[in-house]
Parts: structure tokens; C-alpha cells; sequence
């Protein structure tokens, strides 16, 4: 064999292992509809935009999304959020499916018919974002998130305490207060409502 020979097959064999391991790149591919946004963002900033990625459908590099939080969202829909793990597959695949977001569709259901599951769930997934915006310091949002809330289940102290928090932070105490103390009439128990309705006084 010449050396041209031999040098001709040293860099085949070459691509062909580059190829074999370009072959084997582990990704994630996520799927919600059409145009769907894929981003990173910040765990104390879940509700920003972060770092996109694309569209669904999209499929990313593993490497890229371990560790970090993934946001899938769309107009007139609910996010949600994944994490990725590096014991994830070769190729991994998520079709995710996003519900209607009543608070950004303006949609009044009849909360008291929802089955309790999902009644429970939407609840929860309210009040979180609604203290998320308390924390942002978007008071107008937290009020009508707890408002969304309180509709499900009038009978929990949560939104009501919320509403009252935001409206003190805006410098309103007389609905603070009424809002504090209808909060503490459901929750008699809690004894950091009537700590709180002490101080806006």
C-alpha cells in the first residue's frame, strides 16, 4: 500500500468516527402545537421571557438544558415548566399539552361545577402565580389572580390575604384592611392575619 493510500484511509476512518459520534449527540425535543416558545429562565424569574431557544417543534442539544429550568409558553395559554436531568435518553421526546389560561382570555367558567381534582389544581396554580406577582410587585396582577382563586373556593383565607398584602403595598389600608379581615374571619386559626390587620391599623 502507498503511503497515499494509507493516508487516504487514515482520514476516512477519521469521518467515519466523527460521524459515529455525531450520531450519538443526545437531544430533547419538545412538542406543543405550532409556535409554541421554548426558553431558559431564571428560577426567581419564571414569569420573563429568559433565554429562547425557538418554536416547538424544536429539539436541543441535552448538554444545553441540563440543570437549567425550561419554559414552554403561548399566547392565551398557561406556561409550563420541565427540568431536565442528564439521565434523560439518546433523543427524548415531550409532547406537552398547554391549557387555556382564564385570566389571560378573559374566560368566566363556572368554577363550581370543575371536578375537584382539577378545581384543586387550578387553585393551587393561582395562588402561586398570584403570590409570584406579589413578590414582582405587581399588585394589580395579584389581585386578580387571588380573585381568580377566591372564585373557586370562597372558603380559604389565601387570596383574601394576598389581596390585602397587595393592596397595603399600594398604600390602599382601608381595602387592605377589609380584605385582611375577611381573611381572618376563614381563618380564625392563623394568627399572623390579625398580626397583620394590627399593623395596618
Amino acid at each position: 500500500m502507498h503511503i497515499n493510500d494509507r493516508v487516504i484511509t487514515f482520514l476516512f476512518c477519521i469521518v467515519c468516527i466523527l460521524s459515529i459520534s455525531g450520531c450519538t449527540t443526545k437531544t430533547f425535543t419538545f412538542k406543543a402545537g405550532k409556535g409554541a416558545k421554548v426558553s431558559l429562565v431564571s428560577p426567581n424569574k419564571l414569569d420573563d421571557d429568559g433565554t429562547v431557544l425557538g418554536e416547538t417543534p424544536i429539539s436541543v442539544e441535552l448538554k444545553k438544558l441540563v440543570g437549567k429550568v425550561i419554559k414552554i409558553s403561548q399566547n392565551g395559554k398557561l406556561p409550563v415548566y420541565w427540568f431536565v436531568t442528564d439521565t434523560a435518553g439518546d433523543n427524548t421526546e415531550a409532547n406537552i399539552k398547554l391549557l387555556d389560561d382564564p385570566t389571560a382570555i378573559g374566560e368566566k367558567s363556572n368554577d363550581s361545577k370543575l371536578d375537584p381534582k382539577v378545581a384543586a389544581n387550578r387553585l393551587l396554580r393561582l395562588l402561586m402565580r398570584s403570590y409570584q406577582a406579589l413578590s414582582g410587585k405587581r399588585f394589580k396582577d395579584a389581585r386578580e389572580l387571588a380573585d381568580q382563586a377566591g372564585k373557586i373556593d370562597p372558603e380559604i383565607a389565601a387570596p383574601l390575604l394576598i389581596k390585602g398584602l397587595a393592596y397595603y403595598q399600594e398604600g390602599n389600608i382601608a381595602e387592605a384592611k377589609a380584605a385582611l379581615a375577611k381573611a381572618q374571619a376563614l381563618d380564625p386559626e392563623d394568627k399572623d392575619i390579625g398580626t397583620l390587620l394590627k399593623t395596618v391599623r
